[in-house]
């Protein structure tokens, strides 16, 4: 969700190429899945027991 509560997703696979760890991105309206990078500037919040990420994407990150 993003940082107002809204669903955005889910994140689908955690991805590592060596610069870092990308999290991949499903939801509706989506025809690809969005890759965000793993920072606590992009990913704030990580509650595992709620099973919930709350998501602060740069500007044209998501599809609309």
């Amino acid at each position: 969700q993003d940082a107002g509560g809204i669903e955005l997703g889910k994140v689908t696979a955690v991805h590592n190429h060596g610069a870092g760890d990308l999290l991949e991105i499903t939801g509706p309206g989506f025809k690809n899945p969005a890759l965000l990078p793993f920072t606590m500037e992009n990913v704030p919040t990580v509650d595992l027991t709620a099973g919930r990420v709350v998501i602060d994407p740069p500007e044209g990150a998501l599809p609309e």
